[in-house]
């Protein structure tokens, strides 16, 4: 979206592709102010307007950084009842368990995580959408 000097909507534009705008036969010279308001699906939104001098004939590069939409799970791993192997107590840490995460549409294998000593499992950031775990 783009602000004309006095904050008045010029108007919405969209990237091309290749993430460019022309802008040289809808602008007139001027300072602009422009904001991101939609980014690329699965990707977080830059909240931080830029303002910028538009001059005829000189190419400006705006840059946005957008950052894929991650979550992580994260799983703790217990002993359910007293362990009379090593006299641990139910609810203690337990090591060495192995989860998979699968993507629930696609049943695609995403990641594969072992709790440490402390019994926690997590995840590298995946994209947010449906996932189970084995």
């Amino acid at each position: 979206m783009v602000f004309d000097s006095n904050n008045h909507v010029v108007g919405v534009f969209n990237t091309d592709n290749r993430g460019l705008i022309d802008f040289s036969a809808v602008l007139v010279p001027g300072r602009y102010t422009i904001r991101e308001t939609r980014p690329a699906p699965g990707y977080s939104r830059d909240d931080v307007p830029r303002t910028v001098d538009f001059i005829a004939g000189r190419v400006v590069e705006i840059v946005w950084e957008n950052w894929p939409i991650a979550g992580q799970i994260q799983i703790q791993k217990v002993y359910g009842d007293d362990n009379q192997h090593n006299g641990l107590p139910a609810g203690s840490p337990l090591a060495g368990a192995v989860f998979e995460i699968f993507e629930a549409r696609t049943g695609n294998l995403v990641d594969r995580i072992m709790s440490n000593d402390r019994g926690m499992a997590v995840s590298r950031p995946l994209p947010i959408r449906k996932v189970c775990c084995a």
